[in-house]
């Protein structure tokens, strides 16, 4: 039962106490350290308030033009001050106007490397296959009806767990374990995000 370290939210709709501008979500707080009874796992619940402010910064495309005007930014010290800015930033995937459900989610801190250069392209430029295609992530949102305003802005890793799979176990019961690459090493579930749906949260 591998959940690692970290803050884990309960995905769904989050508690609204008052109409756009505090959300209130809720989850688990779980860490697990050596101690002197062997492994311990502390687990509590915790709640992150999410507050939206009229006339803020609301997505991280607008943060990035705040920034670096509408070109994003170029330089490595343009890069070391969004890195600087996103670290363990909290967000919302925006997804409810464009067929889903929005999801609070962590910017993962894999975004950057290398002495702060950016993992992730624009969405112009990162591709990936879907039905034996390599497509932009830009072009697919065109295709799906939904363009984007900023295709040249990074798009922003997000670490979505562990990927698992059903495997039936000997009592025929089915069961969900961590999904594993060749070498066993278990798979992280990554997507990536235009920044222009991803909303910031305080």
């Amino acid at each position: 039962w591998d959940l690692g370290s970290g803050t884990y939210l309960v995905q769904g709709e989050p508690v609204r106490c008052r109409e756009g501008g505090l959300d209130i979500l809720l989850g688990v707080d779980v860490g697990v350290r050596n101690c002197e009874a062997g492994m311990c796992l502390a687990v509590d619940l915790v709640a992150k308030a999410a507050v939206r402010t009229p006339g803020a910064l609301s997505t991280v495309a607008d943060l990035i033009i705040a920034l670096f005007g509408e070109r994003g930014p170029r330089s490595p010290k343009d890069v070391e001050k969004l890195k600087q800015l996103l670290h363990r930033k909290n967000v919302t995937i925006l997804r409810k106007d464009f067929g889903g459900a929005d999801e609070f989610a962590e910017i993962s801190r894999k975004n950057f490397k290398d002495k702060g250069r950016l993992v992730a392209t624009s969405a112009s430029d990162m591709t990936f296959e879907r039905n034996g295609e390599t497509i932009s992530i830009a072009t697919y949102q065109e295709r799906k009806g939904h363009p984007l305003r900023f295709p040249h802005h990074p798009v922003i890793r997000i670490d979505a767990g562990l990927e698992y799979v059903e495997v039936m176990g000997e009592d025929g019961l089915k069961r969900r374990q961590p999904k594993r690459d060749a070498d066993g090493k278990k798979i992280e579930k990554v997507i990536y995000i235009p920044a222009e749906r991803l909303r910031l949260e305080e």
